[in-house]
């Protein structure tokens, strides 16, 4: 039959249809490579996971066994462990260092790497020195040490009432700055850069402290940390009440001397106990002139001593 024949309309159907089966054939073929492809997506490797001795964790492949199914290979394969012997796969030629070796590989790497520390001198130049063999230790001692207190303000040992009722300290009430969050440090600056404190001889540079009055719910012992930075220096007290009329004053600050560290410049401090629940603010003021680098920490705490 030419192709400028007429046929008949069964045979134009048929013709159409055979040139409808190949056309779509490469059609076909995409669809099949496709669900191919997306059942092979299927046959991924399967991965599990383990933590070693030393807290790691790892996502390793799970091993094919061709000669037998995937039930039996799931339960060869190793379980998931924490610390002990660390799970071996075929070549996995890792090297896991145990509990003990671990301990000696950090105690070699300190002594090839010791620890330092960086300062700062007063000239703004910037050190950096090894940390001292033994200071551990030191510290250790020195924290174990009991505390104490070097002062105790307590209502026998107040002022005569005739020196409470003068007019002592209410002109310096712009003076005072707050320290009112227990067992957090306030830092005071340089107390040349504050209001003096007039006294016959003259007068004194001095910080102005308040803490407030204890709480109505007060658990414990009230303390105070007083922390001078800067060079030596002596010092008086005069402890207020919430009126700033002064309830104890002491001639000489028991300031104890520590010298510089790794981890901290000299300073002095002193500790007092206030059992006393109207002391709410102190004034300490200093004999001698003052370094530009004075400067004062106060922590105090109620309940519980601070650290």
């Amino acid at each position: 039959m030419c192709c400028d024949q007429p046929v008949s309309r069964s045979g134009y159907r048929h013709q159409a249809n055979h040139w409808r089966r190949w056309y779509q054939f490469p059609h076909q073929v995409l669809i099949v490579l496709a669900i191919i492809c997306s059942s092979s997506a299927y046959a991924e490797d399967e991965y599990y996971t383990w933590i070693d001795a030393e807290g790691r964790i790892h996502n390793s492949v799970v091993p094919k066994d061709t000669s037998a199914d995937k039930s039996s290979a799931k339960k060869d394969m190793p379980a998931p462990v924490v610390g002990g012997d660390i799970p071996k796969l075929p070549g996995d030629d890792t090297q896991y260092l145990s509990e003990d070796e671990l301990k000696i590989q950090q105690k070699q790497d300190l002594e090839d790497k010791p620890p330092f520390y960086i300062w700062i001198d007063e000239a703004g130049i910037v050190h950096t020195e090894m940390r001292p063999e033994g200071l551990e230790d030191e510290e250790e001692a020195a924290q174990s040490v009991t505390e104490s207190h070097d002062h105790i303000f307590a209502p026998p040992f107040r002022l005569d009432e005739k020196v409470q009722d003068g007019a002592c300290c209410n002109m310096y009430e712009q003076a005072f700055i707050d320290a009112l969050t227990p067992f957090k440090s306030r830092m005071y600056p340089d107390p040349d850069l504050l209001m003096p404190f007039a006294l016959k001889q003259g007068d004194r540079p001095a910080w102005y402290v308040r803490i407030g009055k204890a709480g109505k719910k007060t658990s414990g012992q009230r303390f105070v940390v007083l922390r001078v930075r800067g060079e030596p220096v002596e010092a008086s007290i005069i402890a207020l009440n919430s009126d700033l009329k002064p309830l104890y004053f002491d001639n000489k600050l028991g300031l104890h001397e520590y010298p510089e560290n790794w981890h901290s410049v000299a300073y002095q401090e002193t500790r007092i106990l206030l059992e006393d629940a109207d002391v709410a603010a102190m004034i300490i003021y200093l004999e001698g002139a003052t370094t530009k680098t004075m400067s004062l920490e106060v922590k105090w705490a109620d309940g519980t001593s601070p650290d």
